[in-house]
């Protein structure tokens, strides 16, 4: 069994966080969760196992809501879980490789642009030094 404060640890979650997390998934925990003494929150493996799925789809940029949905859908499908499970890995990893794909490309137009800048710059005639130190104005107004 698992206690709301061991969830905490292994997650690096506040007890608030995961009693709210436990709030969301009570209609998929029913049997999993217990209720143990001074009515702590306690799961089982099979609890561990989605309250871990819904950890993953958080991970993800999954809001709360939506992944307790997702998690719903899949446990409708029954068997067919653990392939979603695996390809949502590969989805990922597509996602990953596009990502860095766009970062490659964003790197290489900056350095174009840098270039451009550089050039520009080297185009624009540098202003002659002045001739005398500049007066303040209030200088100016009195004649110093």
């Amino acid at each position: 069994m698992f206690t709301v404060n061991h969830l905490a640890q292994r997650y690096g979650l506040t007890a608030n966080q995961v009693r709210d997390r436990l709030t969301l998934l009570e209609g998929l925990l029913n049997g999993q969760m217990i209720r143990g003494r001074q009515n702590a929150k306690l799961l089982t493996d099979a609890g561990l196992a989605i309250f871990d799925r819904l950890i993953q789809l958080e991970q993800d940029g999954i809001p709360g809501v939506t992944a307790v949905t997702m998690i719903t859908d899949e446990q409708s499908k029954g068997p067919n879980t653990t392939v979603n499970l695996s390809s949502n890995g590969s989805h990922t990893e597509e996602l990953i490789g596009e990502l860095r794909a766009q970062v490659q490309d964003l790197r290489q137009e900056r350095d174009q642009l840098l270039k451009l800048l550089e050039d520009l710059q080297a185009r624009i005639p540098a202003l002659p030094a002045p001739s005398e130190p500049r007066r303040s104005w209030w200088g100016r107004l009195w004649g110093r």
